[in-house]
């Protein structure tokens, strides 16, 4: 069961506030295609990851206009592979014990 919760900012459009069992601490994530979202530790309530949101709204909008500048020729979504898996790049994954490849 998914543990979510949306807000419709003015200005940013959807946010998505979710509560994670992996999370220690509140984050948020900035994706051109998949929005602006909240992690929240399931032990703090949302009303924390909602606090903090407000905190960094100026910073997000930041984001969202330099991604906006950065992906400005590419089609939207064609830097996502069939799945929605990232092939930019500057993306990372993490293939065994914590070693890292590009």
């Amino acid at each position: 069961m998914a543990h979510e919760k949306i807000y419709q900012d003015p200005e940013i459009g959807t946010v998505t506030f979710r509560k994670s069992t992996r999370s220690s601490g509140v984050s948020i994530r900035v994706h051109p295609s998949k929005g602006v979202t909240v992690s929240v530790p399931m032990i703090m309530p949302y009303i924390a990851g909602e606090a903090f949101f407000k905190i960094k709204r100026a910073w997000i909008i930041e984001t969202m206009a330099r991604q906006k500048e950065r992906y400005k020729d590419i089609p939207q979504a064609s830097h996502l592979g069939c799945w929605g898996q990232s092939r930019r790049p500057d993306s990372t994954r993490r293939i065994g014990h914590g070693r890292s490849y590009h």
